[in-house]
């Protein structure tokens, strides 16, 4: 009789303790990004690791707009440079998947994509480092 109490109270306080609640890593709000007046690129610069949680960052594109989207280590030591790799939601969309050092939307909708930027680990040794983000609107 007392076995399966005591299975039960087990398996109620593994299932208590695995639900740890949120990371403790604060998750960033997103950074808006803005073109200057006259121009249609940009370039952000910025650091990643295990100290850092992944950037994200918003831009507006206009109606008939593409986007492309360009990241890259900057170490200048190749074995000591980040891979990073950026993650695009377009606007009124999903996230699809995919995850790769340059983005091109065949899409000229307006809106809001969101972008975030994170380390390729299968590409690299290093865990953290700067990256240079550059974005253009034609």
């Amino acid at each position: 009789m007392k076995s399966p109490i005591l299975l039960a109270g087990l398996i109620l306080g593994i299932a208590t303790y695995s639900y740890a609640g949120p990371s403790n890593h604060a998750q960033p709000q997103p950074q808006r990004l803005h073109f200057a007046r006259g121009t249609n690129s940009l370039v952000i610069k910025g650091h990643l690791g295990k100290r850092y949680p992944r950037p994200v960052y918003i831009v507006k594109t206009q109606a008939g707009q593409r986007l492309t989207i360009r990241a890259q280590g900057l170490s200048k030591s190749v074995d000591k440079s980040i891979v990073p790799l950026i993650f695009v939601t377009p606007p009124q969309g999903k996230y699809d998947g995919d995850k790769t050092a340059e983005y091109h939307t065949d899409s000229t909708k307006a809106g809001d994509y969101r972008i975030e930027v994170g380390v390729n680990q299968m590409a690299t040794n290093a865990h953290n480092g700067p990256f240079e983000l550059r974005v253009y609107a034609h």
